[in-house]
């Protein structure tokens, strides 16, 4: 889904907006570990933890930006010229919400990593800190997690690596940047553990999957800035070569992932979304390497409802979703009686109409009125059945 090149031209508008995001972790008198002073435990912890806040607000956005700027979906969030709907219209523009939104939260991450990383290391400050190579580790993790997800998006980016960093919007070429991403994860490695019960905890694994995917990306040769301008305007696709040495690492990375033998395929599809067994959190299953926390919108708007973008709550069955396929293509490419095919897609919802109450079946409504091409195709993901 993450397409190189989308948002090159505009790196330069969306940086201004940006430059502020470094401006906190350069005062002193705002976060803990001040001169002179000796961090303790939590404070150290706390810095690390702070760069979830900013990545914490993007799962949804990531939706608008990724996947609605495909030909299979469709954005019905406003009017056609809102920025969901110009982003499914491929019409993103420098100004567009969420493309500067997820370009500016990235930065604070990385902007919280380089603070952790520059204050747990003081000799010092970090002077009371135990276990601070894991903490250093998790923090060479992120940044390298978040360049790995502009350069996707942006191309060439600024790769900002200290607080006190004064050039902030020169962009370094994508191999400098590629370059980075693969020196902060393999440095972090040796200092993560294997595994962790925690999803949201860095693990060697975790690092590997995203190497693996990195160097997927890398050695597909994506194109620089320059070589967006001079074919443009050109009829013909440019000539597309990859790196072979460097696909030959991303299988080598991979490998390591699935030796590791901790991650599996679940016999059921649909334990996947939602609840999982007993009450089990879904991220806890064994198909989920990595993934970051989310618990409602209550810290952003665009925090974490994806649900109801792509399918509307029982009640408001006939209202367009702000996010949904295009048309009913992709469901007629599975087969029947393929379970991926029952849960991807809903075709009917049931609600009561005085508040859902699951224990009372009986009185439930039921509303069939979701079949194409009577209802927009309504996907079934995060529906927990």
């Amino acid at each position: 889904m993450q397409k190189i090149g989308y948002f090159k031209y505009w790196i330069a508008l969306v940086l201004i907006a940006t430059i502020g995001v470094f401006s906190f972790s350069c005062n002193d008198t705002d976060n803990p570990g001040n001169e002179g002073e000796v961090l303790t435990q939590a404070e150290a912890e706390g810095l690390i933890n702070a760069v979830f806040g900013p990545l914490q607000t993007l799962s949804s956005s990531y939706s608008f930006l990724l996947e609605s700027a495909t030909e299979t979906t469709i954005s019905f969030e406003g009017a056609d010229d809102a920025d969901g709907p110009l982003v499914s219209l491929f019409e993103t523009t420098p100004s567009n919400w969420y493309a500067i939104k997820v370009f500016n939260r990235l930065y604070q991450s990385i902007g919280a990593a380089n603070l952790a990383i520059e204050k747990i290391s003081d000799p010092k400050e970090g002077a009371n800190v135990t276990g601070k190579e894991l903490l250093i580790a998790r923090a060479r993790f992120f940044r390298g997690y978040n360049l790995f997800q502009l350069v996707q998006l942006y191309g060439e980016v600024p790769i900002i690596l200290s607080t006190s960093q004064k050039d902030v919007t020169t962009r370094a070429s994508i191999n400098d940047v590629y370059t980075q991403i693969v020196k902060d994860l393999t440095e972090a490695i040796p200092d993560l553990p294997a595994n962790d019960a925690l999803k949201w905890h860095p693990t060697k694994a975790a690092a590997n999957t995203i190497l693996a995917k990195a160097y997927l990306t890398w050695g597909q040769n994506p194109l620089s800035q320059t070589e967006l301008e001079q074919i443009k305007s050109s009829k013909q696709d440019p000539v597309h070569t990859v790196d072979n040495t460097k696909l030959q690492k991303a299988i080598e990375y991979a490998d390591k992932v699935i030796a590791d033998g901790s991650y599996r395929l679940l016999n059921d599809y649909n334990s996947i979304w939602g609840g999982g067994a007993n009450g089990a959190a879904p991220e806890n299953n064994a198909e989920v390497i990595f993934s970051i926390y989310h618990d409602g919108d209550g810290i952003d708007a665009q925090g974490n409802h994806q649900t109801h973008c792509g399918f509307t709550w029982p009640g408001q069955a006939t209202k367009d979703p702000h996010i949904s396929y295009a048309d009913i293509t992709l469901e007629n490419r599975i087969p029947e009686g393929d379970p991926r095919r029952e849960y991807s897609y809903a075709t009917s919802i049931s609600y009561d109409p005085a508040g859902f109450d699951a224990a009372a079946k009986d009185t439930l409504d039921y509303i069939d009125i979701l079949t194409w091409p009577i209802s927009i195709v309504r996907p079934g993901k995060w529906i927990h059945r």
